[in-house]
This record gives structure tokens, sequence and C-alpha cells, in this order.
């Protein structure tokens, strides 16, 4: 049950947040007092037409999916690209171990060709 009510909490934070951000101007903003903002809170904002996520100095900003969901950015899966670095990274790490003494055979190659 609690599974379930978390997405929804904070698909209704973000349409409140929205409807604040969309809602009337004016008037309204006049009349309406100012909240105090604490700073470890995490916030969403626009800045120059950016979508900004605003955390407190020792926050992350997470992005948690279900079984089959995936995070993109420009249509690229974030998981899958995040795998090939790793998968990247141990190769480089495979092959500086396996370079330990390639310059002496090469070495000893060229040699014995030279030899011939």
């Amino acid at each position: 049950m609690m599974n379930m009510s978390l997405p929804f909490l904070w698909s209704l934070l973000t349409l409140l947040i929205f409807a604040e951000v969309n809602g009337e101007r004016g008037e309204l903003e006049l009349q309406r007092q100012k909240r105090s903002i604490n700073l470890q809170q995490p916030r969403m904002a626009t800045e120059r037409g950016n979508l900004v996520f605003l955390t407190g100095s020792a926050q992350n900003i997470e992005f948690r999916t279900g079984s089959l969901g995936k995070i993109k950015l420009n249509d690229e899966d974030l998981s899958e690209c995040l795998h090939q670095i790793q998968k990247n990274k141990e190769d480089i790490i495979e092959l500086k171990g396996s370079a330990i003494g390639l310059p002496q055979n090469i070495s000893s190659q060229i040699y014995q060709l030279n030899s011939k």
C-alpha cells in the first residue's frame, strides 16, 4: 500500500507545483504570503527556461523506476549508457593489466625481424 501511495503523492506534489507556477499572477501574487524556504528541502524551479532541481548541501537527486521502467535522456536509456561505461572501464583495466611487459615483447619481435 505504501509503495502504491508514494508515486501518487509525488504526482500530486508535481501537479501542485506546476499549478502554482502556471497559476494566475498579478493581484493574487501580491496577496499571497511568502513561504519560508527551508534550503535543505528539495525544490524544482525554472531559471531562464531551464528546469532546475535544487537540493540541500548533502542531498542527492534520485530517479527510480518500476521493474520495466527506463530513465531516458534524448532518447538514450541512461541505464544502458552507464552499463556500457562500466564495461568499457573494465576493458581498459584489463588492457592495462595485460599490457605490462608488452613493449619489451614488441621490441624483441622487431629485433628478431630485423636480424633475419
